[in-house]
């Protein structure tokens, strides 16, 4: 092991983002601001602590391992400055163009918890909407490296025709241009048919999001299609189809009516050879209902973010998607690009919004384009450019800071959940996710 031999009076200054986690006879050793992770001896441990209070010591040696994951450093070092400045630089950043595109606000399915109320209008992209979509992004190419388009709903696969349409030419147009093109798309899955499935991919759709909520007996009562059938075994055999043919991510939306049955759905998951491709998320339904709080939802449905957390690590554990746990411990520059300057949501009546929970409240529209002047400087938009999460005092001063980056700005902007507690599921279980992750380095 390299070590560096300090002399002189030099104080070691640790970082506020250091984690250490009995793991068996083990410590493991954990940075945040980093991602850096470490397996200690106890005795190792102990030197390591030894040589971080000795301040101001004439002579004294550390391992360079800590230097380099900045365990520690060798000089002050402003964490919360440098972060700031990731941030904003990435915030600002004109260079990436990221849109979420909706075919169509109508959707075939009925799910007991959708947010799209009867206030979203359900229209669907006509020709000169499209045209409009091509203009504004056509008069951003000069400045842009990438662009990254999502196709959201309703169902996008309802009006395919369209995803293709507009694909093949902002495809076309980056790539005359010399711009990076990602495209995906969040569906139900139940189109998703091979034919579909080709069809995504011929155009450049690398990446499409199917949602499965449980067993069969447990998703068919939640997701079901307009006229109340089931709609599982089409999802499964759609799922089972397109993998190798395109990259899928399942997700399983989670409250308190489905959590018990998430065993089998894992298992089924794993015969299927689909569990690595698979992460949950908290159902966060009804805007009125959202639940915030640490301990106790309100809405006995929902679940608490501290009950969701230990239900993650269990889904970590069960499903060793390495994918999501890797994710989870990456320190990020953001939560959400929706508070990113380059970020828009277009609905199909060619409204803009910054998050697609917005869609329909028309007081959360920043610009559409049909106006002259596509993109307002108004309250709404401003609100969301303003937004940071070093604001926060609470924020500041926590551990993880650098892995969630103050998390969802929808809830804290929208809902004013700054005023509760609306932490993200890793302060709950940093220590237990980072020892899954140390299991997964180690074999």
């Amino acid at each position: 092991m390299e070590t560096l031999y300090l002399r002189g009076y030099m104080t070691i200054h640790e970082s506020n983002y250091n984690k250490a986690i009995r793991n068996g006879e083990k410590i493991l050793l954990y940075n945040a601001f980093t991602g850096a992770l470490i397996r200690l001896t106890k005795n190792e441990y102990y030197e390591y602590c030894n040589a971080i209070t000795k301040n101001d010591y004439q002579y004294f040696e550390i391992e360079k391992k800590y230097v380099d994951g900045k365990y520690v450093y060798l000089e002050e070092y402003d964490e919360i400055g440098i972060q700031k400045l990731k941030y904003e630089k990435n915030k600002y950043d004109e260079r990436r163009l990221a849109l979420t595109l909706c075919s169509t606000m109508e959707c075939n399915f009925n799910c007991v918890y959708c947010y799209q109320d009867n206030k979203i209008h359900k229209g669907v992209m006509n020709d000169e909407l499209e045209n409009r979509i091509i203009e504004f992004v056509k008069l951003q190419l000069y400045k842009l490296d990438t662009l990254i388009i999502t196709w959201y709903g309703g169902e996008p696969l309802l009006k395919i025709e369209r995803v293709i349409s507009v694909t093949t030419k902002l495809r076309e147009m980056c790539k005359k241009s010399g711009i990076l093109f990602y495209c995906s798309i969040v569906t139900n899955g139940y189109l998703l048919n091979r034919q579909n499935i080709s069809c995504l991919s011929r155009i450049g759709i690398n990446n499409v999001q199917i949602t499965i909520d449980g067993p069969r007996e447990i998703h068919d009562k939640r997701r079901i299609l307009k006229n109340g059938d089931g709609t599982y075994e089409k999802i499964m055999e759609n799922t089972k189809a397109a993998i190798g043919k395109i990259n899928v991510s399942l997700r399983i939306n989670v409250d308190n009516t489905n959590v018990a049955y998430l065993k089998t759905l894992y298992e089924t998951l794993k015969a299927c050879k689909l569990s690595e491709n698979t992460y949950i998320a908290r159902v966060q339904s009804n805007k009125s209902k959202i639940c915030n709080d640490v301990i106790n939802c309100g809405n006995s449905n929902l679940l608490s973010t501290k009950e969701y957390a230990d239900i993650e690590i269990d889904s970590m554990i069960k499903l060793q998607n390495t994918r999501v746990i890797k994710k989870k411990l990456k320190p990020k520059t953001n939560f959400c690009s929706a508070a990113s300057v380059n970020f828009y949501v277009i609905d199909t009546d060619g409204l803009i919004y910054k998050c697609w929970h917005c869609i329909g409240e028309l007081s959360e529209s920043i610009g559409s384009v049909y106006f002259k002047d596509t993109i307002l400087i108004n309250q709404a938009n401003l609100k969301w450019l303003s937004y940071t999460p070093f604001n926060n005092s609470k924020c500041k001063k926590c551990n993880v800071l650098p892995l969630c980056m103050g998390g969802c700005p929808y809830k804290k902007l929208v809902f004013e959940s700054s005023k509760n507690d609306s932490c993200e599921s890793i302060r709950f279980n940093l220590s237990r996710s980072v020892i899954i992750a140390n299991q997964i380095k180690v074999n």
